[in-house]
């Protein structure tokens, strides 16, 4: 077996008696193992020497006529990233020597206490343990750069985007600039994905990121947030004409990708763009201003720019047809009492001072860019103003539910989407339930399944909706990672009546859902005779008018705290407590 390499060791001591000591015992080591020493007797003689030169290791004295203490440990750990730090201290000097290990010394020697064989044991394990640190903070590092960079491109990831953009809004507050959200969809990638394969898709959406790099400037981040999909955050915005510039050069850059392979191909990029801190202060609402503005232009004929114009918060203009305004949209609130109770956000219309339903604006917003758009506005303003009427009464107003469908909770981006919305109006994650209809769950994707447990991983909750509707199998209480399900209104309106088979469906249902400690709750309870049917067949939750309503966001608090409600709180815990004694 052969010998380990001799060492290179810089010896920084100004004490001329010491230094002599030391090298005497390195002098004493076996020819073959024998360190190449340098000495030399202050910290700037240190700097200079590692500045030209490398060292396995850095034998260091805490007292030298220009630096003192743990300050000698800082200095050379600057002037060399990679060499270990032996600091070598006096008998009254332990305690100082300590704290230079907290900060990156490997280990310490007393001076006059170790022989040859023992001052090289120490280096040796001293320079093995430096390098076990050094690849675990590479790997570290490594690890962190690869969770926020996108693997087919290498580009920022949605989440680091987040992170970043989170950063330098806190920055550009402090000083007052702005910044802007480029959102960059591409027009005739799908033809290309459809004529050459999505192999050849891939190769252009590499093709894309690199075009879109060279468009910007350094300090800007490109991101791909997901599909054809991607962002540009640009930096010191001086006005809108900077950020329209901005958006013509993206274009023409992907305008520029006219082969693929050696196969011509025709590539365009609509743009939309939103700007900090004119049309919001919040990166979610800021890409969701940003998205709507792109959808503008691929409406328009795509390979065009939009910037985002009004400044006050509204579902993006794109969803805007004479029969829907989306200028009339809002959420109403209805509330349901069991378990730890909330409320369920429901998207309607107002029209001539009333509110009516929003089916009407969910069609038109049934593709899969305004659909996606649509949700993430309905999930932030619900969790904004539930926020808020949190922080007015100081009291825990229970969950609230909120409706996706399964391809909106599917898309790559989802849970750290929600996630996001969570933090920045500070709500604990388990607030918010998610709630997906039954009939969109049949045979789930991958895509799908993994979101879910994703996003039940980081504590929020999952519901089925209009669970009974299709009669579905209760396998899917076995297979889908949810917490909980909300029978269809159809299915109780069953249990008022002598509906055997509506009884024999709910017990079924409940009994599953109890193997797999599963919330059932039911929807649509009118009358205190269907509520009674409910809890004896052990649901425990209920909503409908026999409870409350919906009203508006104003009227919500006024409810929750009416008498009625109070009542019939206490009505569903006496009922609940009878039915588990009898």
């Amino acid at each position: 077996m052969s010998a380990p390499p001799a060492l290179s060791v810089l010896l920084v001591e100004d004490y001329a008696i010491d230094a002599l000591y030391l090298i005497e015992i390195l002098d004493g080591v076996e020819p073959a193992q024998r360190p190449h020493v340098e000495h030399v007797g202050s910290i700037a003689d240190a700097e200079q020497t590692l500045a030209e030169r490398t060292f396995d290791c850095v034998l260091l004295d805490l007292a030298l006529p220009d630096g003192h203490g743990v300050e000698n440990v800082q200095r050379i750990r600057a002037a060399s990233r990679t060499a270990t730090i032996v600091v070598m201290t006096g008998l009254d000097d332990e305690r100082r020597a300590i704290e230079a290990l907290e900060l990156g010394a490997q280990d310490y020697l007393v001076k006059g206490r170790l022989d040859s064989a023992d001052l090289m044991r120490h280096l040796r394990r001293a320079i093995q343990r430096h390098r076990l640190v050094t690849d675990l903070d590479r790997e570290h590092e490594l690890q962190k750069r690869l969770a926020g960079r996108d693997a087919l491109t290498g580009l920022a990831n949605r989440q680091l985007l987040g992170e970043r953009a989170r950063d330098e809004m806190a920055h550009a507050r402090r000083r007052g600039d702005r910044l802007a959200f480029c959102f960059i969809d591409l027009d005739g990638f799908k033809a290309i994905n459809d004529a050459l394969g999505h192999a050849a898709g891939d190769v252009a959406l590499i093709a894309v990121a690199d075009a879109l790099l060279e468009a910007v400037r350094a300090e800007d981040t490109v991101a791909r947030i997901g599909g054809d999909e991607f962002v540009v955050m640009q930096v010191a915005v001086r006005d809108e004409s900077d950020v329209r510039e901005t958006g013509r050069r993206l274009v023409e850059a992907v305008r520029g990708i006219r082969s693929l392979n050696g196969q011509p191909i025709r590539l365009g990029a609509s743009v939309g763009a939103a700007i900090f801190p004119d049309h919001g202060d919040s990166f979610e609402s800021l890409l969701l201003h940003a998205d709507g503005q792109m959808y503008r232009a691929k409406r328009a004929g795509g390979s065009d720019v939009r910037v985002q114009s009004a400044s006050r918060v509204r579902i993006p203009s794109r969803l805007e047809t004479a029969e829907a305004s989306i200028d009339d949209a809002g959420l109403v609130y209805q509330p349901w009492v069991g378990g730890r109770g909330g409320v369920e956000a429901l998207l309607r219309l107002r029209r001539d001072g009333r509110w009516t339903g929003a089916d009407e604006l969910l069609r038109i917003a049934d593709r899969p860019g305004p659909r996606s758009t649509l949700s993430q506005w309905v999930l932030q303003t619900a969790c904004g103003q539930w926020a808020s009427w949190h922080r007015a009464v100081h009291d825990d107003l229970g969950r609230l539910a909120v409706n996706m469908t399964a391809a909106e909770v599917a898309r790559s981006g989802f849970p750290e989407i929600v996630t996001a919305v969570l933090a920045s109006q500070g709500l604990p994650r388990d607030t918010l339930q998610i709630e997906i209809a039954e009939p969109l769950l049949d045979a789930p994707e991958r895509a799908l399944l993994d979101n879910m447990a994703s996003l039940r991983a980081a504590g929020v909750r999952l519901v089925i909706d209009q669970f009974g509707r299709q009669r579905a199998s209760l396998r899917a209480l076995t297979r889908l990672p949810i917490d909980g399900v909300k029978l269809d209104a159809s299915v109780v309106r069953g249990l008022e009546s002598a509906d055997n088979e509506a009884r024999a469906l709910v017990a079924g249902i409940v009994a599953a859902a109890q193997i797999r400690q599963l919330e059932v709750a039911a929807v649509g309870v009118e009358c205190e005779a269907q509520a009674r049917a409910c809890i004896a067949l052990s649901c425990e939750a209920l909503q409908g008018l026999w409870y409350a309503g919906w009203v508006g966001p104003e009227e919500l608090p006024r409810l929750l705290a009416g008498r009625d409600q109070q009542v019939r709180r206490s009505w569903l815990r006496e009922a609940t407590r009878r039915c588990a004694t009898a």
